[in-house]
């Protein structure tokens, strides 16, 4: 009797939390992405301007594999919008599609998908707002003052 409790309770845990696999490629358009769903990165997917892209707490976003142009990304543009509150007890997780979320994945595993590009007009390193990347390797190195 036991064991048909506890069977019956796992198949209900299963079903009342059960987690469909959304993928997600292209614009986002303004929308919110639920903790009952894990959202699969296919290619770059934008967060356009004007677009506010919400992801509740306790949501899992997964890339899909690849790297350089073949990479799955989030990519918030300028003027797009992304609202990601996680909490310690329903954290947001970006992490890769092949990723069991088990903790089996080394902590510094890297390079299995794109990650997350947030652009707009801050200042660089480079120590100005970068508005031509094509050019920015062109600008002059700072001088440093030696202290005499």
């Amino acid at each position: 009797m036991k064991a048909l409790l506890l069977a019956l309770s796992c198949l209900l845990t299963s079903i009342l939390f059960a987690q469909n696999t959304i993928p997600v490629s292209g614009s986002t358009g303004t929308t919110t992405w639920t903790s009952n769903n894990v959202y699969i990165l296919t290619g770059y997917v934008f967060v356009e301007s004007g677009q506010v892209l919400t992801i509740e707490p306790g949501t899992v976003v997964k890339g899909a594999p690849g790297s350089g142009v073949d990479a799955s990304a989030l990519i918030v543009t300028k003027g797009g919008q992304l609202i990601a509150d996680g909490t310690a007890e329903f954290p947001i997780i970006f992490t890769f599609e092949g990723d069991p979320l088990d903790g089996s994945v080394a902590y510094d595993t890297r390079g299995q998908w794109g990650g997350i590009i947030i652009l707009g007009q801050a200042t660089t390193n480079f120590g100005g707002a970068s508005t031509n990347r094509r050019n920015s390797h062109r600008q002059q190195p700072r001088r440093i003052r030696r202290r005499q």
